[in-house]
């Protein structure tokens, strides 16, 4: 029981050393977005990570094999929830793809003979090593095809979260030179995030005779949603595009109909006018 609660200790310092060299987020979801923008695999390797580490921790157990921070199982499934859980928590997967190196520590260890362990679990540990390493090629080249390429909306799109927003800030800025890249967002948005960032700048620099009947039926999609946090402010970017003020209960057909009245309103005032005219 000693020597258990020692190497837990040793495993529980080392996740706190990766941890605390990183600088937090506020949000691991976040996070994990920042680093799929500059490092595509991230994902991908942040699910083989914990996976190889637990393999290797059933290797160690069954084979009694020793190596530099690598734990048995009981231990691996007391640190693979903590991981998991700071990981989401704040850091995103600087706690879980470090969890790749005692496991390729102890593969370095068998293959160069730096340690006399059985036949059996130099083979495991070299299987499970190049299994690990074959999916983490396959995973970066797959990763990397499916955003090469990508443009701005693209990538609004795929990282809805802290880059999205980032990115919807510089259209807003740009004007209404940015408008039908902000059309396209919120015409193929799945995310409610999105439609919140997006509908709110077109409702700053949007063009009413194009935007409102956008608005409204990007709302009419919206409320039909359980999840609708992002109605509110679809309603606020129809009300300073349109001119209308309707209660938050209105519904899109409520909208339409004072939209389309608004604009029968004008027209016919616009045809009087005319016909005025000398």
């Amino acid at each position: 029981m000693k020597i258990t609660v020692i190497a837990l200790r040793r495993q529980f310092l080392f996740l706190v050393f990766v941890a605390s060299a990183t600088p937090v987020w506020a949000c691991g979801v976040c996070a994990f977005e920042q680093w799929s923008v500059m490092f595509p695999p991230t994902g991908a390797w942040s699910c083989i990570a914990p996976l190889w580490f637990l393999a290797q921790a059933g290797v160690a157990s069954y084979f009694r094999l020793s190596t530099p921070f690598q734990p048995r199982v009981l231990i691996a499934v007391i640190i693979l929830p903590l991981a998991c859980a700071v990981a989401m928590a704040a850091v995103g997967p600087l706690t879980l793809i470090p969890l790749m190196v005692p496991p390729a520590i102890a593969l370095a260890m068998v293959t160069l003979d730096w340690e006399d362990v059985p036949p059996k679990a130099k083979r495991f540990t070299q299987i499970l090593g190049a299994l690990t390493g074959i999916l983490l090629v396959i995973t970066a080249v797959v990763s990397y095809a499916s955003v090469r390429g990508l443009d701005r909306v693209g990538i609004i799109l795929r990282y809805p979260e802290m880059i999205g927003n980032r990115k919807v800030a510089e259209m807003r800025r740009e004007g209404p030179s940015a408008l039908p890249e902000l059309r396209r967002v919120v015409r193929e948005a799945k995310r409610e995030i999105t439609l919140f960032y997006a509908t709110s700048a077109i409702g700053e620099i949007g063009d009413p005779t194009t935007d409102v009947p956008l608005l409204i039926e990007t709302y009419r999609r919206v409320e039909a949603q359980p999840d609708r946090w992002s109605a509110p402010t679809i309603q606020e970017a129809l009300k300073k595009l349109s001119g209308l003020d309707l209660p938050r209960e209105a519904t899109s057909d409520d909208w339409r109909k004072a939209w389309e009245a608004r604009k029968n309103r004008g027209n016919s005032e616009e045809q009087k006018a005319h016909e005025k005219t000398p």
